[in-house]
């Protein structure tokens, strides 16, 4: 609600206010009643001036938005660690424009954006990694995937898919829940982003006939921040024991 001008220059005159308690004033939402309202009687010698009062509650807010957390873009991945990944790269370099921004990887939590703090995440996935144990992971064969308009080269799981589904689940259990995409979840490595359906098939004609067989252990779960230009920063690294 706006207040007239007039009611705004009698609280000042009143409240004996600068117009830097009155901007104040206003950038809290508080009205020239209120202002009114809060001068001290004759018997509230206990009560400060409205002149002190405002700067008092602004000030209060000023600290309690700077230790409030900032918003960041986070996600939790799988980082495979195969003694052929040349192979994995070369591909991406050809159809992946994020190839230089992040690692090969699998997608455990979606990128997500929120207040959690850092450590807040952190002791999520200690706490859902103690139930799994290290795991083999086998991949093999690239196929066409397409959702939403969007075009992909997936790199498909062979052995590990379980284990890699049943994290998933787990982490999106509890505090992260709200963040669940309401898709089918396909354990993956995407190695390929096209601009089309037709650059897909072009692409895909390329590899589709590479069977390579990429194998390793995966050890540990990884707590990514995204950062301000798409760069994958690691802030934690969860071992699986």
């Amino acid at each position: 609600m706006a207040y007239k001008q007039e009611l705004w220059q009698e609280a000042k005159k009143r409240c004996r206010l600068g117009d830097e308690e009155i901007r104040m004033a206003k950038e809290m939402g508080l009205n020239p009643k209120s202002l009114i309202k809060n001068i001290p009687g004759p018997k509230e010698s206990w009560k400060a001036p409205v002149k002190y009062w405002i700067r008092d509650m602004y000030e209060e807010r000023q600290i309690n938005a700077a230790q409030k957390p900032k918003k960041a873009e986070r996600s939790i991945l799988l980082f495979p660690e195969f003694q052929n990944m040349e192979l994995i790269e070369g591909i991406r370099k050809q159809y992946d424009p994020f190839v230089s921004l992040i690692s090969p990887h699998i997608t455990l939590v979606f990128p997500f954006v929120s207040r959690y703090k850092e450590k807040d995440v952190k002791e999520l996935v200690k706490e859902k990694s103690k139930a799994f144990s290290p795991f083999r992971l086998s991949m093999q064969g690239i196929v066409k995937y397409q959702e939403n308009g969007e075009q992909y080269l997936f790199l498909q799981v062979k052995e590990g898919a379980e284990e890699i589904r049943r994290l998933h689940d787990s982490l999106y259990q509890g505090m992260l829940a709200a963040f669940k995409k309401d898709i089918p979840y396909v354990p993956h490595m995407t190695v390929g982003k096209l601009s089309s359906a037709e650059e897909l098939d072009t692409a895909w004609e390329q590899v589709k006939d590479m069977n390579v067989v990429f194998q390793t252990e995966i050890k540990h779960i990884t707590v990514e921040k995204i950062g301000e230009k798409g760069e994958s920063i690691t802030e934690a690294e969860i071992p699986l024991l």
